[in-house]
């Protein structure tokens, strides 16, 4: 639990300061490539099957990844 609530903190805090860093250092971290593969490196999913992640408020995405872990939500 504690590892979703840093990762979405930590992904919260990218996303707010994305913008002043240059573009070279804004690589995702690798663990964020599993999400990339399917909603896109900027969150903007290509494909309607994956629900576009970019502008999502941390606490959405915080209660869907709880969801998945626990089980009241599965994978497309």
């Amino acid at each position: 639990m504690r590892r979703v609530v840093r990762a979405i903190a930590a992904a919260a805090a990218l996303e707010c300061c994305c913008t002043c860093i240059p573009a070279a250092s804004r690589d995702p971290p690798a663990k964020a490539a599993v999400c990339i593969a399917c909603h896109g490196a900027n969150g903007n999913s290509t494909d309607p099957q994956y629900p576009i992640l970019a502008g999502q408020s941390w606490r959405y995405i915080y209660i869907q990844l709880k969801d998945f872990k626990e089980g009241r939500r599965k994978d497309p």
